[in-house]
């Protein structure tokens, strides 16, 4: 529902891109306990054969968020602000390993970026989401 809500907020599929980003960042900030559960089995070998398995409802979870982000790149493309080259698939798959690294790396180095390099949290958020949005446009 976290992304269902963010992806119809907005109409282009550039603003959807960004809202469902947002929202993710929201969701490990207010649930972080949650959100490294959700870590956990993403890096472990799972078998999905037992349908009821912890690990296959959060794969199951995992490809519903996916399509989501497949649904904005797809009204990007089709309402012109993102560009007709980009592959859907391959570009919600990059955009999620490359938000889900940012979230862990700014819960376990964002204080030292603050201290030693000057620079926040925040800075580093909206520069990702600036990187992001030239890419795809």
């Amino acid at each position: 529902d976290l992304f269902k809500n963010a992806i119809h907020e907005y109409k282009t599929g550039i603003e959807k891109i960004r809202a469902i980003g947002e929202a993710y960042l929201r969701f490990a900030q207010k649930d972080p306990d949650y959100f490294n559960a959700l870590m956990y089995f993403e890096s472990q070998e799972l078998d999905l054969h037992d349908c009821d398995s912890v690990g296959a409802q959060v794969q199951h979870k995992g490809h519903d968020a996916l399509l989501y982000v497949i649904e904005a790149i797809q009204c990007g493309i089709s309402d012109g602000t993102i560009r007709k080259d980009i592959d859907a698939q391959k570009t919600a798959i990059i955009l999620w390993a490359q938000t889900t690294g940012l979230i862990q790396i700014l819960t376990l180095k964002g204080e030292h970026f603050e201290q030693h390099h000057d620079i926040k949290k925040e800075e580093l958020i909206n520069y990702s989401f600036e990187l992001i949005r030239h890419s795809l446009t």
